[in-house]
């Protein structure tokens, strides 16, 4: 499921923009919880989280209605008991702009001090979910 899960998730969201790094959305199982304590029992139980950083160009809101829509189909799959929860969603801000004067000035201050020009980059919305 979990596998499945990811290629949906990036084949749904999968422009990139060379401005973020890394340039394209990003899904990473990050956290399991041990419901069985040893190597030979299959779980009755399973719960992981999703790390999600989304491009801007992305709607939070329409990825939470996606994976909760993924977690039905496997739920009606497999017979088993699935529920999808948001842990955490921050929706990103619009980019700066880098000809402000506030912008050029610490731009200008930081080729200063260090010698060469700063690279901008670009930080997607995160997003966790349960």
């Amino acid at each position: 499921m979990l596998s499945d899960i990811l290629d949906r998730l990036e084949r749904k969201y999968p422009d990139s923009d060379q401005l973020f790094r890394p340039t394209v959305s990003t899904f990473e199982p990050t956290k399991a919880i041990a419901t069985v304590g040893n190597i030979n029992t299959i779980p009755g139980y399973h719960e992981f989280w999703l790390d999600i950083r989304l491009l801007p160009r992305y709607d939070p809101d329409d990825l939470i209605v996606y994976a909760k829509e993924l977690g039905e189909k496997w739920e009606k799959r497999t017979g088993a008991k699935i529920t999808v929860t948001v842990e955490q969603r921050t929706r990103s801000g619009k980019p700066s702009d880098i000809e402000c004067p506030e912008f050029r000035a610490l731009r200008d201050s930081i080729s200063s001090v260090v010698g060469k020009e700063p690279e901008t980059v670009g930080v997607g919305g995160g997003n966790t979910l349960k």
